[in-house]
């Protein structure tokens, strides 16, 4: 089964995204302060990512919640690098009751 994805070719938000540009993202938001990361997805999910478990060669396992839910034990979503078209970091605010970020990943090597 093909994914449909937005532009051209290369998949903007892939394995080598998150083993190097999200780093690079977090320490220019405030290396030490709690982020908020979302993806946002071709299908139309937003998801609020708590911990990212495993990059594999074709998707990311994260620990997330959709958007719209309220604070709870989040979820494991296996999503193919192709349905993400865009990536939010934030500061994470005092008042929010959601969890935080965490950037644990099994980095793989290159194939």
């Amino acid at each position: 089964m093909s994914i449909y994805l937005l532009g051209h070719g290369s998949v903007p938000f892939g394995r080598t995204f998150f083993n190097t540009a999200l780093d690079e993202l977090l320490a220019k938001a405030g290396e030490g302060r709690p982020h908020r990361v979302t993806l946002y997805l071709t299908d139309g999910l937003a998801l609020d990512v708590c911990e990212i478990l495993e990059l594999g060669s074709d998707y990311v396992t994260v620990h997330a919640l959709r958007s719209a839910e309220e604070p709870c034990d989040p979820t494991v979503h296996l999503v193919p690098y192709g349905l993400i078209y865009r990536v939010e970091v934030a500061p994470k605010a005092g008042d929010d009751r959601r969890f935080g970020f965490a950037k644990s990943a099994r980095r793989l090597a290159s194939p």
